[in-house]
């Protein structure tokens, strides 16, 4: 008989540590779920979880764009190494609405 035993990442050894310790964070919070509070009480619990667990991110270059197609309009945030003279691969990341709850935080 083959039996399903979801693993926990906030404790998997193989998750990243900083990330480890975030989602530990993420899956014990106290109060009502998030989709129960306003928007503005949701990001406040988003920002301060964020914070909770810091990163020592590398300095990096962050440039803002917006971009319009056929009637529609995307932000776009660009971050890169500082002083790159090549083009490198990249990394597209597209999220729901939850991602207004936490920051990208500028160099």
């Amino acid at each position: 008989m083959n039996t399903f035993s979801p693993i926990d990442p906030a404790s998997n050894p193989k998750v990243e540590h900083n990330t480890r310790a975030f989602l530990k964070a993420l899956n014990s919070a106290e109060g009502p779920p998030l989709e129960q509070l306003s928007p503005k009480e949701a990001r406040e619990v988003g920002v301060n979880l964020q914070a909770s667990a810091p990163q020592d991110l590398p300095p990096a270059e962050i440039e803002h764009k917006t971009v319009e197609q056929n009637g529609l309009t995307a932000n776009l945030t660009i971050v890169g190494p500082i002083g790159a003279k090549e083009k490198g691969p990249a990394v597209l990341f597209f999220h729901s609405g939850g991602f207004m709850l936490y920051d990208i935080p500028d160099a």
